[in-house]
């Protein structure tokens, strides 16, 4: 086989790879997160009210507090994602004391919503998924919390961050 015929089977080749790559992308076949779901978003409401906003109320005689000052999501690919919240934790009779609850989870995309599964807590809570959806730039994600012994929603929304 001489050179010419070889160097032609290799651009053949080179360009059949090159044009099933542009396929793909075209197609939607990447394996980052749909644009839906990517970036940063940075917590702006609770429960429609601005943060930072008193969270969750619990304790005998509801006399201790947690809060949310700030929080943000970041898409960061293969399908994974980073939650973070700033919190204020009061528990009755004592100075509040700050700390970030920060959970990596991985997450499906369907349509405009995110299902992110969430592990639970070994013995005390069973493993579960918050749904959320994306609208544009908004990011709106109903999460569980207890409050004594009533299961409450909080709706978390975010902002996409600049």
């Amino acid at each position: 086989m001489d050179v010419s015929c070889l160097m032609k089977r290799t651009a053949t080749r080179i360009i059949v790879a090159v044009g099933a790559v542009a396929t793909i992308v075209a197609c939607g076949g990447s394996t980052e997160p749909d644009s839906a779901a990517s970036g940063r978003y940075e917590l702006s409401l609770l429960n429609g009210t601005a943060v930072p906003m008193r969270y969750l109320v619990y304790g005998f005689g509801a006399q201790s507090y947690r809060h949310i000052l700030s929080g943000s999501i970041k898409f960061i690919g293969g399908r994974r994602l980073v939650d973070v919240r700033r919190v204020t934790d009061q528990p009755q009779g004592t100075q509040p004391s700050e700390f970030d609850y920060v959970d990596t989870a991985s997450y499906e995309v369907e349509g405009d919503m995110i299902i992110i599964d969430r592990p639970g807590i070994q013995g005390q809570l069973a493993p579960y998924s918050d749904t959320a959806f994306v609208d544009g730039e908004v990011l709106i994600m109903p999460v569980r919390t207890v409050e004594g012994i009533v299961p409450l929603v909080r709706t978390l929304t975010y902002l996409r961050a600049q």
